[in-house]
């Protein structure tokens, strides 16, 4: 078996052209590899040495679990739909659990000064510098250029 160290990455990274200042949106499911020494502590903790408190790091911790029962095909019978809607928790920044990248994205949100965006299914969590204006998105703005992603307009000179 191949082995990745944080080495091995930082190479990754710089290779791609990730340096000091740098913004990044991670989406990482490594749950089919193997080797990774570290694994995503590794990765994240690599790109932050990186892109320093002077970059962005960036991941979806999107929460499919606020849906609304009807828009989620086939989970729940609908017979059971206004029971569900009724018990319901709600989101919460910080309690309910992101869903996607599952391994990377709830170990981000423990790390310190990650904050993570209030839209109930489409939130992002960010570290480093960012315009504290993207972490109250508007529910229409969730995964727009003007919302949560409005980092991705700036241009790196």
């Amino acid at each position: 078996m191949e082995i990745y160290t944080k080495e091995d990455f930082k190479q990754i990274f710089i290779d791609l052209g990730i340096q000091k200042g740098s913004k990044v949106l991670l989406e990482a499911d490594l749950d089919r590899y193997s080797g990774l020494v570290g694994n995503v502590q590794m990765l994240i903790e690599t790109l932050q040495e990186l892109i320093g408190d002077t970059g962005l790091l960036c991941m979806p911790c999107f929460s499919y679990s606020c849906l609304d029962p009807a828009c989620l095909e086939n989970y729940y019978p609908y017979e059971k739909w206004k029971e569900v809607r009724e018990n319901l928790p709600g989101f919460h920044v910080i309690f309910t659990p992101s869903e996607i990248y599952k391994d990377c994205t709830n170990l981000f949100l423990r790390y310190k000064d990650v904050y993570r965006s209030n839209h109930p299914v489409y939130s992002f969590a960010y570290w480093g510098n960012f315009d504290e204006d993207v972490l109250k998105v508007d529910v229409n703005d969730a995964l727009s250029f003007h919302g949560s992603l409005s980092f991705l307009n700036e241009r790196h000179i």
